[in-house]
């Protein structure tokens, strides 16, 4: 095809995404949220100030003396704010020393993985960073950061501030515990803590800004429950209340950044625009105005308060509350909803009966389903790279409980320098069990079943006709049930199939865009084994 009719057909099938009713909607709910350019002092914008403070948290984060669960924030936003990828260098220094420090003091606390008796912050903070960077809390060093969250006596020991960020921790990346009535222990005992002013307190005995914007993070998942729902109500009425002229909050009698940052940081995780809903802005000021005001340009840093030096800890908070707006934004996963990190799992090597050829499996979740379109919870992608077999061959899973045939691609091992394989697999399973090569059987005799990302109709070819057969799916007028199927629709690889994936069959046609799925893939490449 011409590039001309390319170019015709880029416009025609973009003009049918976003003239639709139903799919205009749609697309600009979740997508397309236009930015407010926000200028301030010396002519910097939003996006600018971000990028200055967490260039300067590398430096800080890199120093000889810095403390791996001092700056474990700081990680969280640099991975987070997307400064560098999971598989960078730096993450993997970092979790290294993670690894050191979790079992000298796991192994001197001796309580299932607990790193303090007292707190479960502790874990909970050390959770969040591990997922945000690719790694898994439940195989760190020789412990599962994850099992001490059987014990709700210490959750709860730290009072509501252990218990929002235990549910902040587990549902990061729907980390599950064997009891499976911790997080509804967590949020009735969150709902029963409400103050009758709408706020929640770290004493029980007066509300605060801070405390109730992150008891409203923990809560954000859980707004099908109505007792949830009129409590969020509650609270952000109180937050609206309380809210001071300048668009800031006040703690303890002075303004705060870190007040501020938890408002911004809990309106994202409810959908809320907190520079522009008319709730939150005063005066023509909002929350982003009131923390902007509070960056000092020389330091690259945040002020606690005016007329303060900047500090570390506010500018951690600051900057994950810029972060969770520019997600929010940008119509992605809210700060603490890690579901879309690709993580990633430790390389395990085979050597075959001549003892000479080396196996070596690499594996990572490039997605797991959310129940929104037709990918359940209940199944995740995961992409294997796997060195030392020929190309293509048949490759079958089975760890004696389960078996799953995996998907050859050709894109994805072009991408990864290596041969990969996907499959849609129950999300039970531990990532960790993919990289373990006794777990795989390789029949050099025969060529395993091939995938290519959007070809929809399976025709050889990717073009107009796959883009329209995804909308037709995602607008129920056709149902897929077959695992190949959805793994060749979504070619976003973000979890769902909708009118973006369309979309990248487009920019694919058109412009010949590698698709996001196998973007993640570079997480497999041979330079990072």
């Amino acid at each position: 095809m011409k590039a001309y009719e390319k170019k015709f057909f880029s416009v025609i099938l973009s003009a049918m995404i976003l003239n639709s009713p139903v799919l205009k909607q749609a697309y600009y709910s979740v997508n397309l949220i236009p930015e407010k350019n926000i200028v301030y002092a010396d002519g910097q914008n939003t996006d600018t100030i971000l990028e200055n403070v967490l260039s300067e948290m590398t430096e800080t984060v890199t120093q000889p003396d810095s403390d791996a669960v001092s700056c474990k924030w700081s990680m969280m936003c640099l991975a987070r704010g997307d400064y560098y990828s999971t598989d960078d260098k730096i993450f993997k220094d970092y979790y290294d020393r993670i690894v050191e420090t979790v079992n000298i003091t796991a192994s001197s606390v001796n309580m299932n993985g607990a790193l303090n008796n007292l707190y479960s912050t502790d874990n909970s903070g050390i959770i969040l960073t591990l997922t945000a960077i690719g790694r898994n809390p439940e195989n760190t060093g020789d412990w599962n950061l994850i099992t001490p969250y059987e014990d709700f006596g210490w959750i709860s020991q730290q009072g509501i501030n252990g218990v929002a960020f235990a549910l902040l921790a587990l549902d990061s990346f729907d980390y599950q515990t064997t009891d499976t009535t911790i997080r509804q222990q967590c949020v009735d005992y969150i709902l029963a803590k409400q103050l009758d002013d709408g706020g929640w307190a770290y004493d029980d005995e007066m509300s605060t800004p801070d405390i109730t914007a992150i008891t409203l993070q923990a809560l954000s998942r859980y707004t099908d429950d109505e007792r949830v729902s009129e409590s969020a109500t509650k609270a952000f009425d109180y937050l609206s209340d309380i809210q001071l002229d300048d668009g800031g909050y006040e703690a303890w009698g002075s303004i705060s950044a870190e007040s501020i940052a938890q408002v911004i940081t809990a309106c994202t995780a409810f959908g809320i625009n907190p520079d522009t809903d008319e709730r939150f802005v005063k005066n023509g000021n909002s929350p982003v105005d009131a923390l902007l005001g509070l960056y000092d340009d020389n330091l690259k840093m945040f002020r606690h308060s005016t007329g303060e030096d900047g500090n570390s800890m506010t500018t951690d908070q600051s900057a994950y509350a810029l972060i969770a707006y520019q997600r929010f934004l940008n119509g992605r996963n809210s700060l603490y909803d890690m579901r879309d990190v690709a993580q990633i799992a430790d390389t395990t090597e085979k050597t075959d009966i001549s003892g000479e050829d080396k196996i070596v499996f690499k594996a990572v979740c490039l997605y797991t389903g959310d129940d929104v379109d037709i990918i359940p919870s209940s199944e995740m992608a995961v992409a294997v790279a796997v060195s030392g077999i020929p190309e293509g061959v048949a490759l079958t899973y089975s760890d004696g409980n389960y078996t799953k045939d995996f998907l050859y691609s050709q894109e994805m091992s072009d991408k990864a320098e290596t041969s990969v394989y996907i499959a849609l697999v129950s999300s039970e399973n531990d990532i960790e069990n993919f990289t373990k090569a006794e777990n795989y059987s390789v029949n050099e005799e025969i060529s395993g079943d091939t995938i290519v990302f959007g070809d929809v109709n399976n025709d050889g070819l990717i073009n107009a006709q796959d883009a329209m057969d995804i909308l037709s799916i995602w607008t129920k007028k056709k149902n897929i049930t077959d695992e190949k199927n959805i793994l060749t629709l979504n070619v976003n690889g973000d979890k769902r199939i909708n009118n973006l994936d369309a979309i990248g069959i487009s920019e694919k046609f058109v412009s010949g865009k590698d698709f996001g799925i196998i973007e993640k893939i570079e997480l497999l490449s041979e330079e990072n084994k």
